[in-house]
């Protein structure tokens, strides 16, 4: 992950995207023969999988480390890692401790409302697990988006220049609300089809492409958080979206899914309407934060 950062920042993306699916390929033979093991070898199960993913990892890290080396000249030794400048850690620190919180506060929020569909039933349930699987082809293009501008807000916040920082995030911001919005519809219009490959139980496929109908609302406003919070982070101001998913989520997500999705009984419907709540609520005063340009204030060095 460190090194794949590193070649990001420096705008080497596609050199990270190629290493993995290098890993992804070179693990896909070795799981099917963990799992069927032709000509007589022993069959190794989840210990070949464990084993074989592994040492995908390392033959990938290995990858990235020559990578970066060719590309960025940059060496690193076993004592350079013990001869850390501790006013960069504590920025270092300062960015990624509140950027885990949120992502804490997140998963944390996620399992309790998976805890109220559990009390929906085994249908709901794999309702939620096929719409979200789908949902992630869609939040695919919001995330690289968000990425690829956090790139370039960071560059412009160390050149100093904040006001292309700005109209870069204003522009990306527009880029993924409207591609959420088309893909999303493409999505929701296709549902039907697309679900069969998941199961044939009529109920499901209901629950599912209501549920895919509520996702053109709900995956702009995750796109438009998305963009927002990486563009906030790559200016410094790190702290502010963990305080608002605090609030939002706990505060506004959690009850909302549990008022209408278990007391009103609105089962799914409602857990996804608290969903479109918190994005939104979040985007807004995310947005309102962006254009206050309080972040000029949070750059992360000042030579």
């Amino acid at each position: 992950m460190t090194y794949s950062a590193i070649l990001k920042s420096y705008g080497y993306t596609r050199d990270t995207m190629y290493v993995t699916i290098g890993m992804n390929c070179s693990t896909l033979p070795a799981i099917i023969w963990s799992f069927f093991c032709p000509f007589g070898f022993p069959v190794l199960g989840v210990m070949g999988v464990a084993f074989s993913t592994s040492l995908a990892r390392l033959i990938g890290l290995m990858a990235m480390i020559l990578i970066v080396r060719r590309r960025i000249g940059l060496h690193f030794s076993l004592k350079s890692m013990f001869h850390i400048q501790r006013t960069h850690l504590r920025k270092l620190l300062k960015i990624g401790i509140p950027s885990a919180g949120e992502q804490l506060s997140y998963n944390g929020s996620q399992m309790i409302i998976t805890l109220f569909i559990t009390f929906m039933g085994t249908q709901a349930l794999a309702a939620k697990v096929y719409t979200q699987n789908l949902m992630m082809f869609i939040m695919l293009f919001g995330a690289a988006i968000s990425q690829g501008t956090q790139i370039l807000i960071g560059r412009h916040i160390g050149a100093k220049e904040f006001d292309a920082a700005y109209r870069r995030c204003m522009k990306s911001l527009y880029w993924a609300i409207g591609i959420s919005l088309l893909s999303s519809t493409a999505l929701s219009l296709s549902s039907t089809h697309l679900l069969t490959f998941f199961t044939s139980n009529r109920e499901i496929i209901e629950i599912a492409a209501t549920l895919l109908l509520l996702t053109i609302i709900l995956e702009p406003g995750r796109s438009f958080n998305m963009v927002i919070i990486n563009s906030l982070r790559a200016a410094g101001d790190a702290k502010f979206p963990v305080y608002m998913a605090m609030i939002s989520m706990w505060g506004i997500g959690l009850p909302i899914a549990y008022l209408l999705g278990i007391q009103f009984e609105m089962g799914l419907i409602g857990v996804w309407i608290s969903f479109i709540v918190d994005e939104w609520v979040r985007g807004i005063f995310m947005y309102r934060r962006w254009r206050s340009r309080v972040w000029t204030e949070y750059r992360f060095s000042s030579t």
